[in-house]
Parts: structure tokens; sequence; C-alpha cells
């Protein structure tokens, strides 16, 4: 255990997600993140592995930097800068985690500031972080607020038992299908799913964020398809299918990370605006769990997040059975442009 000091010389080391080279320094930060986010949320943290990383990014829409902070010689803290590059190039998505042994001696501040600085030569205008926290007191609010940012949306946590689910109600013939296919997207899916991504970047609570339209095209769409898959992760999703038009009108999936020990994780979830009110969100969700069940019995719970103020994805949710367990917070800062010298 090192002695606590205040004020600690910390070294940022830039790493490649990529390199072979720089992969124990990789798992080092890796446990460091993971650390801070189970000191955090206990039981319901979702800590990513190096591998996982790897697999979900692709370099030619998002780039990802991964920043070790060692004091000491000690793997103190985690940072990494995101930066999109097909849409919302205004904005970088910064993560800060400090080890719970390092907390409170401007690792963070020093892991933060680097980030920030690397955003304004980039050229991005905002910067988003994230906090997690098992209670509505956020030990993390004042850390962002001091450093300048703003609360811009608060969503919660919550968790399905698979054990739990609700029965499936008796329905009448409806005006719409359900499908379900496990791994990549199906080829005949793809092309309504660039307008499904799309409108999920719009059609869903975005709070204060400063985030525009996505854009999407079908290679788009299978390579984001490809890389749960490249993550190591299972996958498996619901669409709700139009019978009047034949147009996918909505989509769930569900992803299952190997190191979770039997959770899996409920990712989007979107029907779009106008074919809303016919309860396509139920049918969707107890779909999906219903095939991840029946694909991987080793799955126990599934683990979602949604905005607080989406009060009706919030109710599909009880009436499926899932529980709040967390608070998830994302927060927002206007970064300053750098000044131009006049000579």
């Amino acid at each position: 255990m090192p002695v606590r000091q205040r004020g600690p010389d910390v070294e940022l080391r830039e790493l490649d997600l990529f390199s072979r080279d720089d992969l124990p320094l990789l798992q080092a930060w890796a446990a460091a993140r993971a650390a801070s986010e189970t000191h955090d949320l206990g039981d319901h943290a979702s800590p990513y592995t190096v591998e996982e990383l790897r697999g979900l990014t692709d370099p030619a829409t998002k780039s990802r930097t991964p920043l070790l902070a060692v004091v000491g010689g000690h793997a103190a803290g985690a940072g990494m800068l995101a930066l999109p590059h097909k849409d919302n190039v205004h904005v970088a998505f910064g993560v800060v985690h400090t080890d719970p042994a390092w907390r409170r001696r401007g690792v963070g501040s020093a892991v933060l500031a680097e980030l920030e600085r690397r955003a304004v030569a980039a050229g991005r205008t905002s910067m988003l972080l994230e906090s997690a926290s098992l209670t509505e007191r956020d030990p993390a609010a004042s850390f962002a607020v001091t450093h300048g940012y703003d609360l811009a949306l608060t969503s919660l946590e919550s968790e399905l038992a698979l054990g739990a689910l609700t029965p499936e109600q008796a329905t009448e013939e409806s005006a719409y299908a359900i499908e379900v296919a496990a791994g990549d997207v199906p080829e005949s899916w793809l092309e309504d799913h660039v307008v499904l991504l799309t409108r999920m970047s719009t059609d869903t609570p975005q709070g204060n964020l400063d985030l525009q339209e996505e854009s999407w095209d079908v290679p788009r769409v299978r390579q984001w398809s490809h890389s749960q898959q490249d993550a190591g992760r299972g996958r498996v999703e619901a669409v709700a299918r139009d019978r009047a038009s034949g147009r996918l009108v909505g989509y769930t999936f569900i992803t299952v990370p190997p190191h979770l020990g039997g959770v899996a994780i409920q990712e989007d979830t979107l029907v779009i605006r106008e074919h809303r009110g016919h309860g396509l969100g139920v049918l969707l969700k107890r779909a999906c769990a219903r095939a991840l069940a029946d694909g991987w019995p080793q799955v126990h719970t599934i683990r979602t997040w949604n905005a607080a103020d989406n009060a009706h994805m919030l109710a599909v949710n009880r009436a499926l059975g899932f529980r709040q367990v967390a608070f998830e917070r994302e927060w927002q800062k206007r970064l300053a442009r750098p000044v131009a010298l006049v000579t």
C-alpha cells in the first residue's frame, strides 16, 4: 500500500490500444479502471477488458487513446479520450478513473487536465464525462463541478433476474411481427438498421447533451454488428416489423460479455416515434430476453441503463420485472478554443 500524501507527481503514459508491446500496461490500466468502478458500484459494475475495447473500437469511426496515471511506480489511475470521426466531431468523450487507494491526491485532476488539453488540440469544443453511484448522492459530483462540468443527463441502471421475467400476456393478432436473430445483424435487416440507428440518436432522451444526429450507412451498421463479436461478446437481437410496410420500426439487442459472470447487457432499445403506443417495447425486450435464456443458459441477470426522464421505457422495464440498482450521470463542459497568436 503506497504512503498517502497529497499532490503526488503523476506521470501520464499514452498507450496504444492495439499495441502488443503495450499490453502489460494496458492490463494495468484496465485493472485501475475496474478497481474504481467496482469500488463505486460493487456487484453492479460492468468494467471493460482490454480485449473488449479493442473489438469495440473501429478507428475509422472513433479513436480511443488510453492514458495510464503512474505514481511512484504504481498504476494509480486510468484515463481515456474518445474522439468520434463520423459525426459529432465537435465532441470529446473522456474517461477518468482513480484507483481508490490513490483518490483525493490530484491523480484524477491531472488525468482530466491532459484529456482536456488533447481535446482542445483536436479542435473539440465540448467534453463529456460519466460518473456512477449506488445512491442519488454521487461522490464524483464535487469533482465534476469543481472542474467546470455541468450535469447534462441522469440515467438509471436497472437489472432483471431472468427467473423473475414476468409472464407473457395473451395478445390479439398484431400489426407487427417480432423477429429474433443471434450473432451478426442479418443482411436483410441492414438497410432498415440505418434508419433505426440514426433515429436512436434523435428519438431517445438526450438531456442537455451537446450531441447531434449520427450518420449511419450499411457498411457502418455491418461494422457495428461485427464489433460485438470482435469484442468476444455473444449477441442476440429482436426487431419489430410493420406488417403493412414490411419495414423494421423497432429493435433491442443484448450482449453477453463473458467476464461478467452470468450478467448480460441490454444495449439499445428503440421504437421509432411513429409506431409507439402499441406495446412494442415490452414485446421486443421480452422476446430478446427469452432468446437470451435459450441460447446462453449461464446468464442469470440482464443489466440496462435508461434516462431518468424516459418514463415510457422505465415503465416497460418495470412491467418486465427490472429493478433499479444505481445511477449514472453524464457531465458536460464547453472547452475554450485556443487563442490564435497574431504575428
